[in-house]
């Protein structure tokens, strides 16, 4: 089982490792001054008596006694011990040799007058501080564990304040809430991930709605074909029979392209439409695949037009007729067309809701899947127009701003 199991364990972990390594880093360079500096203290305690050995073999001509216990003078090579001897043989470097037991020894040549040598030898064991100083190691394993836990504590701070914009993040869409504002790459990033968030769920919706749109409004071309097919089974087949088939076949055809392209958010090209021969064909196709009877009073000159696409506009036209005829109280529909205006006015028994215009709304005496004017109000903002709806218990209008 890993303990990793998240990207803040893993900014921590990352965190602990590099505090751990610097830690040990420091460490590992203390001890090694450490050493530097006890062999160079040695080197100049040397190096300062072999100056005063040579300065007053300078002046008396005879080799003084070593002013430090621990030092002995030899004038010759051969006076050395056998060990150092053996040892100058081989090669040393920086002037230590080790002794087979616990001590240790630095040598120092002298340069006398004359060409003369000799030489000094310093058993320097009891120097030795870090070596043989046992609290310098607990010292430095004290001031370890105590680093390193100061180390952990502000990596595991700095892991989370680190992560904490991402984890905020990652919250939020689990949560499905609004990603935060954070600032640098974050920020872009979260942005990003937003805009993302915010296409596909607006793609979903366009699917979703799409979906609905087709069901609702292929329910009028389709009623066409079944009657006339019904008919035609009756009576025999006659040759409106053709027409009328042809024509329900195109508006579906123009129905599904139409919502394919709100689905798309495609832009529809628009034309100057002469709307009352329009709103009267629409009308009379409704009224036929209803198979009721049907009041339409237009009020609007005749060639009163709006700049829109036909097809969009046949669509709107639609929903809002099928609506009076399914809605209306008493079957009848008034539509009045005037500066840049457009006005549809039925009565109705139904109880209406505050969001009717919203998607899966109706009113419970409603068998539709309340789709209708959710569509309306689509085609409007595709369309660049602005709505107002006004209704109550006895009547639904709404005032459409070209």
């Amino acid at each position: 089982m890993t303990l990793i199991r998240s990207i803040k364990h893993q900014a921590v972990a990352l965190f602990v490792s590099f505090a751990v390594g610097l830690t040990l880093l420091y460490l590992g360079l203390a001890v090694v001054a450490s050493f530097v500096v006890e062999d160079n203290i040695i080197y100049r305690l040397l190096q300062f008596e072999a100056n005063h050995v040579e300065q007053q073999y300078a002046i008396t001509g005879e080799l003084p006694t070593p002013r430090m216990d621990f030092i002995q003078l030899y004038q010759n090579q051969s006076e050395l011990p056998q060990f150092v001897i053996s040892a100058l043989s081989q090669g040393i470097d920086d002037n230590e040799i080790f002794a087979p037991g616990e001590e240790h020894f630095h040598i120092q040549e002298l340069h006398l007058n004359n060409g003369d040598t000799g030489y000094l030898l310093a058993e320097v064991s009891s120097l030795l501080t870090v070596t043989k100083t046992l609290g310098i190691f607990e010292t430095f394993a004290w001031g370890l564990a105590l680093t390193l836990i100061i180390a952990v504590l502000l990596a595991y701070k700095m892991a989370g304040l680190t992560v904490k914009p991402v984890m905020a993040m990652i919250a939020a869409m689990k949560a499905g809430k609004p990603l935060p504002q954070s600032k640098y790459e974050l920020g872009y990033l979260s942005r990003t991930v937003t805009q993302a968030l915010s296409d596909l769920k607006q793609s979903l919706q366009r699917e979703k709605d799409f979906s609905t749109d087709v069901s609702h409004e292929l329910r009028t071309p389709l009623t066409v074909l079944h009657n006339t097919v019904a008919l035609a089974q009756q009576r025999g087949f006659e040759p409106d029979d053709l027409t009328r088939l042809k024509q329900a076949g195109q508006e579906m055809q123009h129905t599904i392209d139409v919502l394919l392209a709100l689905a798309r958010r495609e832009t529809l090209a628009s034309e100057r439409c002469l709307l009352k021969p329009m709103v009267e064909q629409t009308a009379m196709n409704c009224v036929i695949a209803a198979g009721v009877e049907f009041d339409l009073q237009i009020n609007m000159a005749d060639d009163f037009a709006v700049e829109a696409n036909p097809s969009l506009l046949q669509l709107l036209l639609t929903n809002l007729i099928n609506n009076a005829i399914t809605h209306g109280s008493d079957k009848r529909l008034w539509l009045k067309g005037h500066d840049q205006h457009l006005q549809f006015h039925n009565l109705t028994s139904e109880q209406l809701t505050d969001d009717i215009m919203k998607s899966g709304v109706k009113s419970q005496q409603s068998k539709g899947i309340g789709q209708g004017l959710y569509l309306v109000t689509r085609i409007i903002d595709a369309l660049g127009w602005q709505h107002q709806l006004q209704r109550s218990n006895s009547y639904f209008s709404i005032n459409i701003s070209l």
